[in-house]
């Protein structure tokens, strides 16, 4: 069975550098789920988001043939 692991990301920038950034993760190389987003602007007009990112790991089963 996978085994989850969750991290907060915290960035800040313009609205087409967050969703850049939100493609990305979908093309990264791990899976990575967003559970949790929340989004502030300043008074620069940037936005400040936070997410909880979750990714899963199988557990590695080594076989040996002894």
């Amino acid at each position: 069975p996978a085994t989850s692991h969750s991290f907060t990301v915290d960035i800040r920038g313009t609205y087409d550098e967050i969703k850049m950034f939100l493609r990305l993760l979908e093309q990264n190389e791990y899976p990575l789920e967003v559970h949790e987003l929340s989004m502030t602007t300043d008074e620069a007009d940037l936005i400040s988001a936070s997410m909880r990112l979750v990714t899963y790991v199988d557990e590695l089963v080594l076989v040996s043939n002894n």
